[in-house]
């Protein structure tokens, strides 16, 4: 089931497809690493005292984590935190272009993977808001994604709040997101997924605003010095 954390890659596609039948309608939402319990993803407040902040976990054993491949250059993952129908956070790395070892320079300003993160709130305070955190980062991915299942690590990262809706409170401020993960391919999946969550942030935001998942029309630019970055990312489906 695609409630659960991990679905295999065989006969992945036709369940998860199967479970998000009324997903749609609902919506209209380096060398290899030992990796401990399938892996975890860390985002962490840049201004925040680790000593008296935790960091938010955007993926662990529990987390719903799938991806689409197209080819080397466009590898679009998926991690989805609550019910894929109604989720409360939905973060999407797309690998918009495949390092090389040995021969790709690897510096804190390097970024070859795009950034999102939506944060669907439902309290009281924060009814029917959405927040979307945007950035880049450096990614590797250590299998080879046409095999059905990948490992990987996100390096060096910066995201900020980008856009949000009318009462949602930005909780994280200028943040760094690194750790490493698993995902199993599901290319049907992921793309139902994305179009899924176009109308919702529309509702939520009133206007409409891509997700991610595919290679950006313009260049990507993002400084890790200390500033704020700029990530022109208009990324299509």
């Amino acid at each position: 089931m695609i409630g659960q954390r991990r679905r295999r890659a065989t006969g992945g596609t036709g369940l998860a497809l199967a479970a998000l039948a009324g997903f749609v309608g609902v919506l209209a939402g380096c060398s290899q690493p030992i990796l401990l319990d399938e892996g975890e993803l860390r985002l962490t407040r840049r201004d925040a005292d680790p000593a008296r902040t935790a960091p938010v976990v955007l993926f662990d054993n529990r987390t719903t984590a799938l991806y689409r491949f197209r080819d080397l250059n466009d590898v679009t993952i998926l991690f989805i935190q609550g019910p894929v129908d109604r989720p409360r956070r939905v973060t999407a790395l797309t690998m918009i272009w495949k390092p090389t070892a040995g021969a790709t320079p690897v510096d804190r300003t390097a970024t070859n993977t795009a950034i999102r993160c939506l944060a669907f709130r439902d309290s009281p305070d924060q009814r029917d808001a959405v927040g979307v955190y945007g950035g880049g980062g450096f990614m590797r991915l250590h299998t080879d994604p046409a095999l059905g299942r990948i490992t990987g690590t996100l390096l060096e990262s910066d995201v900020r709040l980008i856009d949000r809706s009318e009462g949602f409170v930005d909780a994280w401020g200028r943040a760094g997101v690194t750790g490493t993960f698993t995902a199993d391919r599901d290319d049907a999946a992921v793309t139902t997924i994305l179009r899924g969550l176009h109308p919702r942030l529309e509702d939520r935001l009133g206007y409409p605003r891509l997700v991610g998942g595919g290679r950006p029309r313009g260049p990507v630019s993002i400084r890790f010095n200390g500033t704020q970055p700029r990530a022109g990312l208009a990324l299509g489906r």
